[in-house]
């Protein structure tokens, strides 16, 4: 039997060797400016198997509001991190496979995590030794989202359907058949009309929530869809394994605005204060970017391997990664006050994965 962690080995070494980038001239590759000199908090993930083999991060959420930080990997535990105490305070077993996903409400009183063993777990955020409600998929689940009220849930995996829960009841709300069998991204509109989805295709749809209409639906990028996200301008920040960051208005997709090439495959997104929005992926860095001018500010450096997941918050920027740590950038507020003065119109720094 081929382990997880043999599997993702393999995995980088075909995506090294097999994949060639494209003949791009140097001015189209972003290059790193600067090393960003912001201090940083190691979060060592704890093993729970006798082999002591720390789990692989591959996804992470911040409770809005509280202290908590929920970790998913590779061994099947959601693992609850408190910064007051900073230990792990709960390790909670109700996978029983590859946990891919997790997310708090904005509310901040639920957390939802999603996997390969296609359960859709509903936590209760304030006491986590409550019996859970479980939701149970045909396939895999990969991706998951809250509406900014909390009320409702989307979700996408490896079927052709977008699900949305009624989140109070726990209940399968609406069913949206979408062309794409394989969506690793899902995301709602601010105001909460729209869902968009995203996944191996490099196509996007964005659906109307009340009836399940098709809004639109265009190629946004050449490779697979690892992250997108709304703004509160309705257009959608996306980016994947073709090392493109978009920013594209789904009523008029015809002229994107595109991110210097990366130089790694970008697994996350994720959209900051002060007009910033952060990116991560194979090159190990998290990656700073000025939204106004799509200009690349710095990097990050700490972790060993890709880092697969970002989230943060007003002080913080969390990342999580293949080399099993978590760490936890503190944001300086004389790097963001040196900015321009710009509105950046966002006010979620959800990603959606």
């Amino acid at each position: 039997m081929i382990r997880r962690r043999q599997f993702l080995g393999s995995m980088a070494f075909w995506a090294t060797a097999g994949t060639a980038l494209p003949c791009l001239s140097a001015s189209v590759l972003a290059q790193p400016l600067e090393r960003l000199n912001w201090t940083s908090d190691v979060i060592n993930m704890e093993p729970h198997d006798s082999g002591n083999r720390a789990p692989v991060v591959t996804d992470i959420s911040l409770q809005p509001g509280g202290q908590q930080l929920a970790v998913v990997g590779d061994d099947h535990f959601i693992c609850i991190y408190d910064f007051d105490s900073a230990h792990f305070v709960q390790h909670l077993d109700k996978h029983s496979d590859w946990i891919r996903c997790s997310r708090y409400s904005p509310d901040g009183n639920i957390l939802v995590t999603a996997g390969n063993d296609r359960r859709l777990v509903f936590w209760n955020a304030q006491d986590y030794s409550e019996s859970p409600a479980v939701c149970r998929h045909d396939y895999a689940i990969i991706g998951i989202d809250f509406s900014n009220d909390s009320q409702m849930l989307a979700t996408v995996g490896f079927d052709k359907l977008i699900r949305i829960y009624d989140v109070p009841s726990r209940t399968l709300k609406r069913e949206i058949v979408d062309p794409g069998s394989d969506n690793h991204a899902v995301g709602f509109s601010v105001d909460r009309r729209w869902v968009a989805v995203g996944g191996r295709t490099g196509s996007i749809q964005v659906w109307n929530v009340a009836n399940g209409d098709l809004v639109a639906t265009y190629r946004a990028h050449r490779r697979r869809i690892r992250s997108l996200v709304f703004n509160t301008d309705g257009k959608i920040v996306s980016c994947g394994e073709d090392q493109i960051v978009a920013i594209t208005d789904p009523l008029n997709p015809q002229r994107p605005d595109l991110f210097p090439r990366q130089s790694a495959k970008i697994y996350d997104v994720a959209l900051l204060e002060g007009g910033l929005i952060a990116t991560a992926g194979t090159d190990n860095h998290v990656n700073i970017w000025r939204l106004a001018d799509k200009d690349h500010i710095g990097f990050l450096k700490g972790h060993t391997g890709t880092v697969s997941c970002l989230d943060s918050d007003r002080t913080k920027i969390v990342s999580g990664g293949f080399d099993t740590q978590v760490r936890v950038w503190q944001i300086k507020k004389d790097f963001v006050a040196s900015l321009p003065n710009e509105d950046p119109a966002l006010d979620r720094s959800r990603k959606i994965k």
